[in-house]
């Protein structure tokens, strides 16, 4: 509902901006204040130039001499045209009274930071099922197993990490011309976990599920039965989105009256995104039974880690519709950033089993990381990203100004960690023993796409 009206918003904001006029003010419109740029007459009928300093009768620090009207044409400086007044006119006009600078203008800045809170959504992990239970009566081979009526998963099977994320970004910019500009970005997010934590002394019962290649069935690793096992098991869930850039830009048109602007730039630059996660399930059984295939007090951990990254390099294009208004700026910008996205996937499993006064025993392989699919894996893919921004901002003094916004980022060939989890298993492998049958679990590179958008507010200085 939130991310509705969020789209919502941001449509309206696009359309009003749209629909602002851009045209000049009429001669009706405009203050009646004198050009600053005219020249006066003398007594003796000679011209001199008004160099003078402009008086500022307005307390008001938001105030603004008149200014030339029409479009500003960028011509060399100390030249003008009969079609309107060089650029540099214009900049020594705006930037030397002192006055709130114009977002068409030069001066506009000489160095800004920005620091926003961030509120963004990120697509969702889908686990597949990985922790299940049953009533304590359920036989043996029955207990955990996907498909018995009375199995239930306590774990996995859902999307997670789909809430909201907090994050922050920090934006510093500097201009190095009157019509270019510098800006580099930082932003960041916590991050977001999703897990489990139960420890049974059998009851209720635990356990792990997997599709068992050697009986061709839906089969269980117990964890916790009664008589037989107690445990402990922990599953949990981890995924991180950060980025940043830099940029230059380069004003292409503007507009300019005595209390509204509009500029057009365009953008170019290096953008990286990176985005990881991983998941990591442990167990830890002991034997209980005097009758059981195993001496009582014997331990078994088991522990399974899938991790998955993805990083994004490339170069970064894009323009900036900007319209001011009195104190408010409306600023829509969209990008699409051209590059490579790699992919990188770790696959890793142990196994660790100790009896009573014996040393421990360690093994390669989990569960479901079994030697067959253990492993680091690499790829790379040709990426196009595309991003939007929206963004509102007040002037609270002529230094110090408002921010809120809305971005929107659409990554698409990126690696995702439970994706990456095959629960086709061959069991025979288990515990360091040799690979007897069909080979299981393999490693399939599965891709999936990133969806993230959300709100952010903040402050401005400029100096």
């Amino acid at each position: 509902m939130i991310q509705r009206l969020l789209k919502t918003g941001a449509a309206l904001a696009v359309l009003g901006l749209l629909t602002l006029p851009w045209k000049p003010l009429s001669a009706a419109q405009r203050p009646e204040s004198a050009d600053p740029l005219a020249t006066t007459g003398t007594d003796d009928g000679q011209m001199q130039s008004d160099s003078a300093p402009i008086s500022q009768a307005s307390p008001d620090p938001f105030a603004r001499a008149a200014m030339p009207t029409g479009p500003i044409h960028l011509e060399p400086p100390g030249t003008s045209s009969a079609a309107g007044p060089a650029f540099s006119e214009v900049y020594a006009h705006s930037y030397g009274a002192g006055l709130l600078p114009s977002n068409c203008c030069p001066g506009y800045c000489q160095f800004y930071v920005r620091g926003e809170y961030l509120a963004w959504w990120i697509t969702g992990d889908h686990l597949p099922p990985l922790v299940t239970t049953s009533p304590s009566a359920t036989p043996r081979g029955d207990a955990g197993v996907l498909g018995e009526p009375s199995t239930s998963v306590l774990f996995g099977n859902e999307i997670v990490n789909n809430d909201a994320s907090s994050g922050a970004r920090f934006v510093f910019g500097m201009c190095l011309s009157p019509i270019a500009r510098l800006e580099g970005e930082w932003f960041g997010f916590g991050s977001q976990t999703a897990s489990f934590d139960q420890t049974s002394s059998g009851n209720p019962i635990l356990a792990r599920p997997f599709f068992n290649l050697n009986t061709g069935e839906q089969d269980a690793n117990l964890i916790a039965y009664p008589n037989e096992f107690e445990g402990t098991i922990h599953a949990s869930a981890t995924s991180q989105f950060m980025g940043a850039g830099i940029h230059a830009s380069y004003l292409l048109s503007c507009y300019d009256t005595c209390d509204r602007s509009a500029r057009i730039d365009f953008l170019y630059g290096f953008r990286y995104l990176g985005f990881y996660e991983r998941l990591n399930v442990s167990s830890s059984t002991t034997s209980s039974d005097p009758l059981g295939p195993v001496p009582v007090g014997t331990m078994i951990d088991v522990s399974d880690f899938f991790g998955a990254s993805s990083n994004f390099f490339g170069g970064n294009f894009g323009g900036m519709i900007e319209r001011r208004i009195g104190r408010w700026d409306l600023s829509v910008i969209g990008w699409l950033a051209i590059g490579g996205t790699t992919q990188q996937i770790a696959v890793n499993g142990s196994t660790q089993i100790t009896q009573p006064d014996e040393s421990p025993r360690h093994f390669q392989g989990g569960l479901l990381a079994l030697p067959t699919n253990i492993g680091k894996y690499n790829h790379s893919a040709f990426t196009a990203i595309p991003q939007l921004q929206l963004k509102v901002a007040y002037f609270l003094t002529p230094s110090l100004r408002w921010t809120f916004g809305y971005d929107l980022i659409y990554w698409s060939h990126i690696v995702r960690a439970a994706d990456q989890v095959d629960l086709n298993v061959n069991p025979t492998q288990s515990g360091g023993q040799p690979l007897i049958g069909q080979p299981g679990p393999l490693f399939t590179l599965h891709k999936s796409n990133l969806f993230v958008n959300g709100i952010s507010t903040g402050f401005e200085w400029r100096y």
